[in-house]
């Protein structure tokens, strides 16, 4: 029966967002569902990646129009906050936007209703508290995991509140831990004012309780326990960030990006990948792009504007990206071309230089190749 009915929920969520977003994406299958959401994973056309995509439910609050009204506003809410927030322990969001005529499958009897999505980074891994358990079980639990999980923790609030959010939590639902070099990615932040910082204090709570099992020393354990009950008193991100900073160079653990290697685990030293000057690179180099990507842009200009070496940036933008900086670029032109051709009525030529190619030859190219349609049949929606 549970079969049936995630293949009909299957089916009609492929329908939709097929329909309706045919032109970037694809989709790939079912990820799970929630009370309030949906999240499929879906391969974007243009540069052949999975992504994951979460939709609320078109049940939500349907009975009452204020109520579908507020949890539309809160949905749409989280994408724009965090889009501007670049950084490797929060997911990524890649776009938003509203699905058309959805119907919700659990619920066959519910009217169609547009419902609104967000694009995002498809994280690998597991949920932190199925990771604590397995390596429990496994007796493969470290000490320092622990310290490395927290202190990349302390690390993506410490750039949420350097962004100014100064309202978010995240669930330890939300929290996956890759289980090949312990890389920790906050999945579902809410950033709505009511929510505190409740689901962050069961997250260190569950850290205390496996750490104590595996051997943590004392004097972490009471420290962690002294920043779970500050957050039941401040709820503040600012102070939660500086709390875990503190306590990641107590136990000389840097808050900044540390990621264990199977090889360091079993020598029980940690060490750093990414430094925060790496990262400060990276970032600055997507923001060069976003603001540049409409002019003739070359990876050797780039790096002669940051004084670096071609190799050395392409190396810190996969790093820190997981792709090319030529593929970043080219994403970045073909999403700028594929709006402009959706809701305005320049011309082809237009929307070509006005993306970055020289011409609309080239436009053309490389819109053909990436969604499968002209220039012309995307701009009317209709596969040639």
């Amino acid at each position: 029966m549970r079969a049936l009915l995630e293949d009909r929920i299957l089916n009609g969520l492929k329908k939709t967002v097929e329909e309706t977003l045919h032109h970037r994406y694809r989709f790939e299958g079912w990820l799970g569902h929630g009370q309030a959401t949906f999240v499929v994973a879906v391969r974007e056309r243009s540069l052949d990646h999975v992504r994951a995509m979460r939709i609320l439910r078109p049940s939500v609050g349907t009975a009452h129009e204020d109520i579908r009204h507020a949890a539309t506003q809160h949905f749409q809410r989280q994408p724009r906050v965090l889009a501007g927030l670049a950084h490797q322990n929060v997911v990524q969001m890649f776009e938003a936007g509203m699905l058309k005529n959805l119907a919700d499958p659990f619920l066959p009897a519910t009217t169609p209703v547009h419902s609104p999505f967000y694009v995002m980074e498809c994280v690998t891994g597991q949920e932190l508290g199925e990771f604590l358990i397995s390596r429990s079980r496994a007796a493969t639990l470290r000490p320092l995991d622990l310290l490395n999980i927290v202190a990349q923790i302390g690390n993506a609030f410490e750039a949420i509140d350097a962004a100014g959010i100064v309202n978010c939590d995240v669930a330890p639902s939300s929290i996956r831990v890759r289980t090949g070099d312990l890389r920790v990615k906050l999945t579902n932040v809410s950033v709505e004012p009511a929510t505190g910082l409740y689901g962050i204090g069961r997250t260190l709570r569950e850290v205390i309780r496996f750490g104590g099992a595996c051997g943590m020393r004392r004097a972490n354990l009471s420290s962690l326990k002294l920043i779970a009950d500050r957050l039941e008193e401040s709820r503040s991100v600012g102070q939660l960030a500086a709390d875990l900073r503190k306590f990641a160079t107590q136990v000389q653990s840097p808050v900044r990006a540390v990621v264990v290697s199977s090889e360091d685990q079993e020598s029980g030293a940690g060490r750093i990948v990414r430094d925060a000057a790496r990262l400060a690179l990276a970032d600055q180099i997507r923001r060069l792009i976003d603001d540049h990507f409409m002019e003739h842009f070359t990876i050797g200009r780039l790096a002669q504007r940051l004084h670096r070496s071609r190799s050395q940036i392409a190396s810190i933008f996969r790093e820190r990206y997981g792709m090319s900086i030529h593929d970043y670029l080219t994403q970045r032109r073909v999403r700028a071309a594929v709006q402009a051709l959706e809701t305005s009525d320049a011309k082809v030529e237009a929307v070509a230089l006005d993306s970055g190619y020289r011409s609309k030859k080239d436009l053309y190219r490389v819109i053909k190749a990436t969604t499968g349609l002209t220039p012309a049949k995307l701009r009317t929606g209709r596969q040639e």
